[in-house]
């Protein structure tokens, strides 16, 4: 019993501490500027992956190098650089790659996805009544299409039979005659389709869906059934055809039976087998191999063959089809185990989808209920009073508006004018011309005005982006003091680094003995390609001899070899070139290259360790000069800008 209530009165205790530590405690501040404990947890967290275990040798360690960082960061603002209009456009830039992939992966791109996901577990069988329409219709066939699926939605609001309502209008032929069947389907559907499949998923079964618009015209759908999806399944097929070049094979039956028999016999001459008598020929050289199928490609008797199979390797009993007579054989059955690679797969197809388009829309919807957009009505309908036939001309010009609130959000937070949307108008001159005259300036006005809204509400929703998401705020700080670090780092440390020619002279003379040269060597090298061993041969005497490998190449280069001889390279005794050849004068090795070419390698001098002048060690100097730089630069910082620690809060944070 104590031990019980000591567990408690511990869980108690540690709750207690963690509720005492809110994330806006301010951990600590440079110059009165707060960091708080949201923003220090966001970039130890992101910085130091698996390892942010809140150790206190890991916090401290992380806390000294942020300090530092803010320290630069309210040197850059001391100098204004945040007020450097190039900088200011570099971070503009930033933020609108952020807010477009905020807006589409965040809020839609995600959400698709998972709902793909979801809907990938469930197979629906539906029939449809379709009536085509090209969208490069006519205004007046659009709406001549659009009153006869109405009238036919209402027809089966009344009572009427699918089915044989569907034999009698709907103009998909293939589908009609059977009552508009068209047997199950599963997400993600082709594109064009995603208001096809939102129907079929959102219809109970038993019911029929309002008239829905996909790429190829009006549906109505209607749903019979679901079931747990098929999935997907790779297959070999065996098949003997009813029919052999018009004639009736009256033996395809006993023919597949005769086969099916040797093969319960002995399954593993299913490839054997298949490759001699299967009647595929697309197929019957691979061993009958059919890739990858889903559901609804084939007969549907075929389909439930193939997916009975429950083992790979599994063959089924002969099967017919329209085709003929088929023995299926598993070869594999993707089960989608890997969450993360299926989000990867479906993500690249999500991004070419109309879907995208779609929920898109949805978003803005759902932004202007957020948002509480107002649209003055007597405003659009004065803009529209003052449109003539010019308008469908580029020639159209913006007539003088009254100075009156078009769109308002949340009470005033932000407006649009009746000016704003004249302007709109007038620079989408290639939106404003896909109309012609025949289509009445209302509707015109109301499209345009469509896409003016939603403009106008994704530019919203771009600007409070930071209050609705804390990680977008997190990053936009990020890049915000990431450019101002770099750009006072770059005149505070690397541009006197490289330019201040005097310091580094002055640096070098007082550091003379970090720049020293090891034990080198000079080594020569010449590549040899030739199909003569006797050269060959002659040329690696010559090289034994000490012979120079310019007298080499001069000697033997012609057409029975051919010598590239390389500059000398002076090398540390430590070098991987070096690591076959005796650091000694007169030392040669020949290495065999890949493509049958021969490199000879001849040591020519020894050099002994000394002092690297300023050119040799220059590089080297420019960087640890850099380092002296950034420490007196850290000191004077630290001295410029009071920095205080709230060592309580950090006491919490710390395990």
């Amino acid at each position: 019993m104590k031990d019980l209530l000591f567990g408690i009165f511990c869980l108690v205790l540690f709750s207690f501490t963690l509720s005492g530590q809110s994330n806006d405690d301010v951990l600590f501040s440079v110059e009165g500027n707060p960091v708080t404990v949201e923003e220090f947890r966001y970039i130890y967290e992101k910085n130091n992956g698996d390892a942010a275990n809140y150790s206190e040798e890991s916090v401290m360690e992380y806390l000294d190098l942020y300090k530092k960082f803010k320290l630069k960061v309210a040197r850059a603002k001391e100098l204004k650089l945040d007020t450097v209009p190039a900088l200011q456009s570099e971070l503009a830039g930033y933020r609108k790659q952020l807010a477009n992939s905020y807006l589409n992966d965040k809020e839609v791109t995600t959400n698709l996805i998972d709902e793909v996901i979801e809907r990938r577990k469930t197979d629906v069988e539906v029939s449809h009544i379709f009536l085509p329409l090209d969208a490069k219709s006519s205004y007046l066939i659009k709406n001549k299409v659009e009153a006869n699926v109405k009238e036919i939605s209402k027809r089966l609001q009344r009572g009427e039979d699918f089915a044989k309502l569907a034999k009698e209008v709907s103009l998909d032929q293939a589908s009609a005659v059977d009552g508009g069947y068209l047997g199950y389907y599963v997400a993600p559907l082709p594109s064009g389709f995603y208001a096809f499949e939102n129907a079929m998923y959102n219809t109970p079964v038993g019911k029929y869906s309002e008239p829905i618009l996909s790429k190829m015209g009006y549906h109505i759908i209607k749903v019979s059934n679901t079931r747990p999806a098929k999935g997907e399944m790779t297959i070999s097929h065996l098949v003997i055809k009813k029919d052999r070049n018009g004639v009736v094979n009256k033996t395809a039956k006993k023919e597949i039976d005769s086969l099916y028999r040797v093969l319960l016999a002995d399954p593993t001459q299913y490839k054997e087998l298949t490759m001699k008598y299967s009647e595929d020929k697309n197929t019957a050289a691979k061993g009958g191999f059919l890739g990858k199928i889903k559901i609804n490609q084939y007969d549907p008797t075929f389909e439930e063959a193939a997916f009975a199979l429950k083992n790979d390797g599994d063959i089924s009993p002969p099967v017919e089809s329209k085709l003929g007579w088929h023995i299926i054989q598993r070869q594999s059955k993707e089960e989608n185990t890997n969450i993360d690679k299926l989000r990867r797969t479906l993500k690249a197809k999500v991004v070419r989808d109309d879907r995208l388009e779609i929920s898109k829309q949805a978003l803005i919807e759902s932004i202007k209920q957020d948002a509480n957009v107002v649209v003055n009505k007597r405003a659009l309908n004065t803009f529209n009073s003052k449109l003539d036939e010019e308008f469908y001309s580029y020639k159209w010009k913006k007539p003088e508006m009254p100075n009156e609130d078009l769109l308002t959000f949340k009470g005033g937070e932000k407006v649009f004018t009746l000016s704003d949307f004249a302007d709109f108008c007038k620079s989408n001159t290639k939106e404003r011309l896909k109309y012609t005259k025949d289509v009445p300036t209302i509707d015109v006005v109301k499209n345009l005005f469509d896409l003016f809204t939603n403009d106008a509400v994704l530019q919203y929703e771009e600007a409070n982006l930071e209050k609705k998401y804390p990680a977008f705020k997190a990053l936009m700080r990020e890049y915000e003091e990431g450019i101002l670090l770099f750009e006072t780092t770059k005149q505070e440390v690397w541009d006197k680094a490289s330019q201040d020619s005097v310091g580094l002279q002055k640096y070098y003379t007082e550091n003379t003995a970090n720049y020293q040269w090891g034990d080198r060597v000079v080594l020569e090298r010449a590549t040899v390609k030739s199909d003569d061993a006797k050269t060959l041969a002659k040329i690696q005497k010559a090289l034994a001899k000490k012979k120079s490998l310019s007298a080499i190449q001069a000697k033997y280069n012609g057409e029975k070899a051919t010598i590239v001889v390389e500059d000398a390279e002076t090398l540390s005794i430590e070098s991987p070139l070096l690591k076959d050849i005796d650091p000694t004068v007169g030392a040669v090795h020949t290495t065999q290259n890949v493509d049958k070419s021969l490199t000879l390698s001849r040591i020519s001098a020894v050099l002994p360790a000394g002092t690297k002048n300023f050119d040799e060690a220059k590089g080297y100097i420019i960087a640890d000069y850099q380092d002296y730089l950034e420490k007196a630069w850290i000191a004077d910082l630290k001295s410029r800008y009071q920095v205080e620690i709230n060592q309580e809060i950090l006491d919490k944070l710390i395990k």
